[in-house]
Order: C-alpha cells, then structure tokens, then sequence
C-alpha cells in the first residue's frame, strides 16, 4: 500500500481537486457567458452545464464501484488530458448539438479524474484535513480564476472562458501524470467479501441518507449560484460591481477550509449540515429578493462559503462510515448529481415564476435534507455506533 500522506500526493490531490471543481467557481460566467455571448436562453445554458454535470456524475459512479479494486494511478491524468482537449474543441465549435456533445465528453473525463482524486483523498490517514487542504487550494486557486477570466472575458469575447478552461486542466493532467501515487487501492484485509454475499459489503443505510443530504445541499447552491450573475445583470448594476461580487466569491471561498480544519473536533458534522443547509435557504431570499448591492452581495457571497463548510465535515463524516472509499470516490457524483438539475431547473423556474422561484425551492429541498440528517444523527447515536465507527469518531456524540 502507498503511502498517500506524501507532499507529492497531497500536490497531486490538491492541483486534481481544484481543477475538477471548477464548475462550483466558474457556474455564474459559464451560464452568462452561454446567454450573453452566444444568445442562448436561460434554459438552454442552463441544460449545456446540466449536461457537462450529467457526464460527471455518469463517470463517478463508474468508476466508484471500482475504486477498490483497482490502481488509481493513472487515471487522473488520463482524465484531465481528455477535458483539455473538449474544452479546445469548445473554443472553436458553433452550434447547440457540437456544444452539447462537447459538454458531454468533458463532464465525463473530468468525472473520472475527479473519482479517483476524491476515493484517493478519502483513503488517507485523516479524510476531513487532506479535503480541507484541498479545499483551500481550490480558495487560492478561485481568485486567481475569478480575477484573470472575469478581465479576459470583459476585454475579449466569452468563448475564451472554454480555453481558460483548457489550460487548467492541461495543468493539472501535466501534475497528476507525474505525482499521483501509484496505488490507491484497498489493503487486503478490506477487500475481504462479505461471508453472507461474497461481496464487499452494501453501503449501510447512514451512507446514503449522507448522499441524499450532500444532493440537496449541492442542488441549491448550484441553482442560487448558477443565477447571480443574472440577477445582479437584470438589475442593472454596473459589470465591475458584477465582476467585483464574483471576485469576493473567490476571495471569501479561502476561508471555510481552515475553519473547518480548526473545528474538526469541535463541531459535529451532522449539525454543521443542518445549520448550513438551512443558511442556505436564508441566502436565497436574499439573493432572489434583495434590492440593493450590499444585501444582494453579501447573499451571494455567503452562500458558496456555506457549501465549502459543510461539505468538508460531511465528506469526512463519509470516509468514517464507509471506510472502503466507494462513497468518497462517488463524492464527485455527489456533488454534481446535486448540482446537475440545479442550472436547468433554475432556469426553469426562472422563466415560468420569476427569480423567487429559486428561493421557494431551495426552501423545500432544504426541509427535506434536514429530515434526512437527523436520520442520520439518529443512527450515529451512541447506541448505535458501539461497533467499529466508534473509536473513528473525531466530533462529540
């Protein structure tokens, strides 16, 4: 078994999961960009960027059930290499069916890279810190992003958004072919079957009732980030007002990592889910009802730090109750599934109910992650986790 606390593997985690994620930072130009500079309407854009995340969520669960039978080791940068090249097709394409079937093939390479990256992250010595740092990179790594195409964009023309895209992940294919370790799977003892199945055994039922909430999560932040830039261009603010919200989405996105390593074993990632799932439905009023730049900008920035916190307790919670990586690996099917309706249902409601269609129903799939976390706050209950979760617990019962 490779040890996957190296400084070359973190580098490699780190660069992988930055440039995996750059949907959650790049949602608001992606879409604006596809109505503003191509004349796409809203649920047009929306359905090309539900596409590109249909792709990775049909790769991660692929390559989710095999994680733990097989190497890693190439993969990532197999997968990057293969987005490079859709994205600079996308560059120089025109047509709705080309954009739609690039979408597709660079959801799906980016899907199995980003699987092998999170199952790796998920098999390391301490889950929740290796994602944290991860996570951070991915904060240095946004501002960066968000400064740089946000200017390239304003001075040039929208489709220089999909060779942004490109160089990033020919960066982090070039990282990933050298520094991804060469083993990520299983020890042996794990991979011992089930005596009564003769397989490894099926996610328990706090496993999935996790997945749901990490959806839901995912699906409002996806569907309120998906309309910022929208909303604020609909209310006629100024581009570098615009412009400025989005840098300070990045900025503010340095921060829930470090707060969430710093409280790993203060707060219970059961109850950072519910207060944040339901800060999220809070955010959304203000970000669909505001009617000035201060309460407007402070909605949407917050809601992105939100995710980012949450999401960290809970995918370390994940890695604990599902100690074989198949969860974790799938962590990327997770993010997307959530996030792949939020675009085009948005868009939707958009158009049929107007902006505060979006709040209304980030009420309602707030309501139900809620249910399902005290599901699974009643299973992780010290009567239950007696067995071997117990002494893997690092937050208070």
């Amino acid at each position: 078994m490779t040890n996957l606390d190296t400084k070359g593997t973190r580098t490699a985690l780190i660069v992988g999961h930055a440039a995996g994620m750059i949907d959650m930072v790049s949602l608001p130009i992606w879409v604006g960009g596809l109505v503003g500079g191509y004349g796409y309407s809203s649920a047009q854009a929306g359905g090309l960027v539900t596409t590109f995340l249909i792709g990775v969520v049909i790769a991660s669960c692929g390559l989710a059930t095999l994680f733990h039978r097989f190497s890693m080791r190439w993969v990532p940068g197999a997968g990057f290499s293969g987005a490079a090249l859709a994205f600079a097709a996308l560059w120089m394409a025109s047509g709705f069916g080309n954009f739609l079937a690039l979408h597709l093939c660079a959801g799906l390479c980016i899907g199995t890279a980003l699987s092998a990256v999170h199952g790796t992250i998920g098999r390391t010595s301490n889950a929740h810190r290796t994602f944290a740092y991860a996570t951070i990179g991915f904060g240095i790594f946004s501002v960066i992003f968000m400064g740089f195409a946000t200017q390239v964009i304003a001075a040039m023309q929208p489709r220089n958004l999909f060779l942004i895209f490109a160089g990033v992940m020919a960066i982090a294919a070039a990282v990933n072919w050298l520094l991804f370790p060469h083993s990520a799977t299983m020890p042996k003892a794990e991979k011992k079957p089930s005596p009564n199945s003769g397989r490894v055994p099926r996610f328990e039922p706090v496993v999935w009732f996790l997945i749901a909430a990490l959806l839901g999560m995912n699906f409002n932040q996806a569907m309120n980030f998906s309309f910022v830039e929208r909303i604020a261009s609909d209310h006629d603010w100024p581009t570098s007002t615009i412009n400025g919200i989005l840098v300070g989405v990045a900025f503010l996105s340095l921060i829930p990592a470090p707060l969430a390593v710093f409280f790993e074993k203060k707060l219970h990632p059961v109850y950072v889910g519910i207060v944040g799932v339901l800060l999220q439905a809070a955010l959304s009023l203000g970000i669909t009802h505001a009617l000035d730049v201060p309460g407007f900008a402070a909605s949407a920035i917050f809601i992105p730090f939100v995710m980012i916190f949450s999401h960290t307790f809970l995918f370390g919670l994940m890695s604990r109750v599902e100690p074989t990586g198949r969860a974790v690996a799938a962590n990327p099917a997770i993010t997307m599934g959530g996030g792949a309706l939020g675009p085009l249902v948005g868009g939707i409601l958009v158009q049929t109910m107007g902006y505060h269609g979006l709040s209304l129903a980030t009420a309602l799939v707030a309501t139900c992650v809620v249910a399902g976390l005290m599901l699974v706050l009643m299973r992780l209950l010290p009567s239950h986790a007696s067995n071997a979760l117990a002494p893997k617990r690092h937050w208070p019962l």
